[in-house]
């Protein structure tokens, strides 16, 4: 469930728009582009136009592209590690992880056969309640939103 609720936020497949843990990364264009997506950047793996590697190509530490003049064009492909690591970036940020603790534990609650009874009562004896309701869910959903709101990345 942890794994399912960081690549809802997470790299290519999340809407953060930035890798969280460290991964690897690929682009493929039409042409050289200035800028690697889903920060932090930690190295180029590799860079390729038509299958052919190219050398001398530089990465600044924001992911900005440093293409050498007279590099060839055709199908680039750049292949890059991404993420947070404590070493070469910093550790993952502790509101990225907050989010993550809260996302997950609200997927474990609607893990649950009896998920759509919200209230089952026994006379005499007493009520249970299974599910998260839909306005506490939306709180949870906006303090995620909000805890992540600094590390988002617009493009």
């Amino acid at each position: 469930m942890i794994s399912a609720a960081q690549a809802e936020i997470d790299g290519p497949t999340g809407w953060l728009g930035r890798a969280l843990g460290p991964q690897t990364l690929e682009l493929t264009a039409d042409e050289w582009p200035c800028e690697l997506p889903y920060p932090p950047f930690l190295e180029l793996v590799s860079a390729s136009v038509d299958g052919v590697l190219v050398p001398g190509i530089t990465v600044s530490s924001v992911g900005r592209l440093r293409v050498p003049d007279g590099a060839p064009a055709g199908e680039v492909v750049l292949r890059w590690r991404a993420g947070y690591d404590g070493t070469k970036t910093p550790a993952v940020p502790a509101n990225a992880k907050a989010a993550v603790i809260l996302s997950t534990n609200m997927l474990r609650s609607m893990n649950r056969d009896d998920v759509f009874i919200e209230q089952e009562q026994v006379n005499g004896v007493g009520s249970t309640t299974w599910t998260v309701s839909k306005d506490v869910s939306e709180a949870i959903e906006r303090t995620i939103g909000n805890l992540l709101a600094p590390l988002r990345v617009w493009s």
